[in-house]
C-alpha cells in the first residue's frame, strides 16, 4: 500500500483482483491469497477488510464445492460463516454472509432454512438498493 492511500480502497482493489482470478478458475490461488490478506487485515485490526476477505474466501470454497461435489467444502463454508457472522462489521457485509449461508442450506436441500437466511439478509440491506435487487 502506498503512503497516503486509503486502506479500505487498497484492500478492495487487491480483493477485486483475486475475485477475477477466482472467476477465471483459479479458486485455490485466490483462496490462498485471500487467507493471507485476511490475516494481515486482522493484524491491523481492520474488521471490514477481514469480513470482505472472508466473504470472498467463502465464495472460493463454494466454487471448489461446485467443481468437486465434496461436502467438506460446505462444512468449511459453514465454519467460516459462523465466525464471520460474529464479526463486528457493517450490515451489508453481514447480509452477504447470510446469503452465502442460504447457498449452503440450499445445497443441503434445507429450503426453509435457506429462505430464513435470505430473510435475515434482506433485513440488513438498504431498501430500494442494488443490494436488495440482488
Amino acid at each position: 500500500m502506498n503512503q497516503g492511500e486509503d486502506p479500505k480502497s487498497h484492500w478492495q482493489q487487491v480483493i477485486g483482483e483475486l475475485e477475477i482470478a477466482r472467476e477465471r478458475g483459479q479458486s485455490k490461488y485466490a483462496l490462498e491469497r485471500l487467507c493471507a490478506i485476511r490475516s494481515k487485515a486482522a493484524e491491523q485490526g481492520n474488521l471490514e477488510a477481514v469480513g470482505l476477505a472472508t466473504a470472498h474466501i467463502v465464495v472460493c470454497y463454494k466454487h471448489l464445492y461446485q467443481n468437486t461435489g465434496s461436502d467438506t467444502y460446505l462444512l468449511t463454508m459453514e465454519n467460516e460463516l459462523k465466525q464471520a457472522l460474529a464479526l463486528s462489521v457493517s450490515d451489508p457485509l453481514k447480509a452477504v454472509f447470510w446469503m452465502r449461508r442460504s447457498d449452503i442450506e440450499y445445497e443441503r436441500g434445507s429450503f426453509k432454512q435457506a429462505e430464513f437466511c435470505c430473510r435475515q439478509a434482506h433485513l440488513l440491506i438498504n431498501k430500494n438498493s442494488h443490494a436488495e435487487a440482488e
